[in-house]
């Protein structure tokens, strides 16, 4: 397998001339999809990735990309995510990077080299956005389904070189490349359009906007710096979501409610179990935070002294229109590594909220937590 690294920009597509009639959903598309920046190995790399929508539409920033990109915490913290990276209008000249809406960070939730995927749940994002639908079944993608593509891909920009490619592609099989790479794949004929370097971890969907991988490389390349007589590789989604099932379809079996000890703040008549773990140091190992119960929706935790409280946690009912959620919100003084957990017990669904090590904790105001209402 080779990824997509040859490019003659003549092979693209702009994607803002795409309409409808070749796909239906390319305007809301457009606006889950990311060019992703991050540090690996010391160096600076470009891949793109698109946000997934939960089962409980929670609005949580989930972001799938591919394992080759990035596969490590490290590389997920360093993570910029710049968004409405595209020409105003086909054949328009692409907005200076800069002046671009982004995100900064994610934690690393999960990845794997056989559908060659990453996971991660970034730290914000912009208003705006759309989330993907998914498709998990294999037979979502028979031979002869067709594919679709927005990716960027991260070639000089000169004069109109596209910030944002269009591609499209037919089934073929579900075989591995000859001589090795990801196993769980879809491979695909081109019929439209091109990919690049900086493409890798484009989202795969179909029709109505549903994914079903992401971009990995190709088979085999051409002589011709177009890859257009090359099959193309996706990472099946069917073989990612048992990895991810745990945070875009949660079971939701009740839990027993909460039961509070020195580090388990219960709230809202012990339906809502929280706790905080933290470490000073990379390598060690997480330590739980201790609690100060304080009124039926809110709490604190210290880490090293009673008296030096470090957080204020509240879990809201916003249980009307136009909210209909429970909200989270906690503002944190210290720059330790933590990881605050909130479960919903009645329903057995559960967030996690993390701070890397040595970044001051920002303030987490989340009006989309959980879409648990009664």
């Amino acid at each position: 397998m080779t990824g997509a690294s040859h490019i003659d920009t003549s092979c693209l597509i702009d994607a803002q001339c795409v309409t409808p009639n070749t796909l239906d959903v390319i305007d809301q598309y457009r606006h889950s999809v990311a060019q992703l920046t991050f540090v690996v190995g010391g160096e600076s790399a470009i891949c793109t990735g698109a946000l997934i929508n939960d089962q409980l539409s929670s609005g949580t920033p989930y972001l799938l990309t591919a394992n080759h990109c990035f596969s490590t915490q490290a590389a997920a913290t360093s993570l910029e995510a710049f968004w409405e990276y595209s020409a105003t209008s086909c054949g328009a000249a692409p907005p200076p990077i800069g002046s671009l809406p982004r995100s900064s960070g994610s934690a690393l939730l999960a990845t794997a080299t056989d559908s060659d995927f990453t996971f991660v749940r970034l730290n914000s994002i912009p208003s705006g956005r759309v989330f993907l639908g998914w498709n998990a079944a294999p037979s979502a993608v028979p031979p002869g389904a067709i594919l679709h593509r927005i990716s960027h891909p991260g070639v000089p920009h000169q004069n109109s070189v596209f910030v944002q490619a269009y591609s499209q592609s037919r089934v073929l099989n579900h075989n591995a490349c000859p001589g090795g790479g990801p196993t769980a794949v879809i491979q695909s004929e081109k019929v439209a359009g091109d990919t690049s370097p900086g493409s890798s971890g484009a989202p795969v969907i179909l029709a109505g906007g549903f994914v079903v991988g992401q971009l990995g490389g190709a088979c085999g390349l051409p002589d011709s710096q177009c890859t257009l007589n090359a099959n193309t590789i996706d990472g099946a989604f069917s073989a990612t979501f048992p990895r991810i099932q745990q945070f875009l379809a949660p079971s939701q079996t009740p839990l027993e409610p909460c039961v509070p000890d020195d580090h388990t703040l219960c709230l809202h008549d012990r339906r809502f179990e929280v706790r905080v773990d933290f470490r000073v140091q990379e390598g060690q190992p997480l330590q739980p935070a201790n609690k100060i119960a304080f009124t039926e929706r809110a709490g604190l935790f210290w880490f090293f002294n009673p008296a030096n409280v470090e957080m204020l946690l509240k879990v809201q009912n916003a249980c009307v229109a136009p909210f209909n959620r429970y909200w989270v919100f906690f503002a944190a003084t210290t720059n330790v590594e933590f990881t605050v957990t909130v479960t919903d017990n009645e329903r057995g669904i559960t967030k996690q909220y993390q701070n890397p090590l040595g970044t001051a904790a920002l303030p987490i105001q989340d009006t989309q937590a959980f879409a648990t209402c009664p």
